[in-house]
């Protein structure tokens, strides 16, 4: 058996993006597992010398089991941590007037990969994921929808 995991995209806007990130867990885990793949968002220019750059913005989590964290990367040569998790919060860099996290890492693509710790079964996790594009993307002149005008 596997864990059962769920990715929502709930925003996709031609600066904005989100998703939502489910898991309940039999206690086999997730191990560096592709969750915002950078170029299949809107507007992405899917140019091999252009990479895309997204930073986030807002962080919401409720993680549940007593020794259960989950890690958020930037991709790169290697993952590179970017925030852990554990608990439930939010976390809102935009509305605090924080700077939001962004991806300082060399040879990236700019996507986000998930990993889980101490999941046993029952223990899951629901994460959503707000924020900007900010590098890689054709055009910012379009309408909410991502489509142009």
């Amino acid at each position: 058996m596997a864990d059962i995991v769920t990715s929502q995209k709930l925003k996709d806007h031609a600066a904005q993006w989100a998703y939502k990130f489910t898991n309940e867990s039999d206690g086999t885990g997730e191990t560096n597992v592709l969750k915002v793949d950078v170029s299949g968002l809107t507007a992405a220019s899917n140019n091999a010398l252009t990479n895309q750059r997204i930073n986030i913005n807002k962080l919401t989590w409720s993680i549940a089991g007593a020794n259960s964290k989950v890690k958020l990367m930037w991709s790169g040569d290697t993952p590179n941590t970017t925030v852990f998790l554990s608990g439930t919060g939010t976390m809102d860099l935009a509305t605090n007037l924080t700077t939001p996290i962004t991806n300082n890492v060399a040879n990236t693509n700019g996507d986000i990969y998930l990993s889980t710790a101490g999941f046993v079964a029952g223990a899951g996790y629901t994460i959503i994921v707000e924020g900007k594009k900010t590098a890689g993307y054709t055009s910012r002149e379009t309408t909410d929808d991502g489509v142009s005008p």
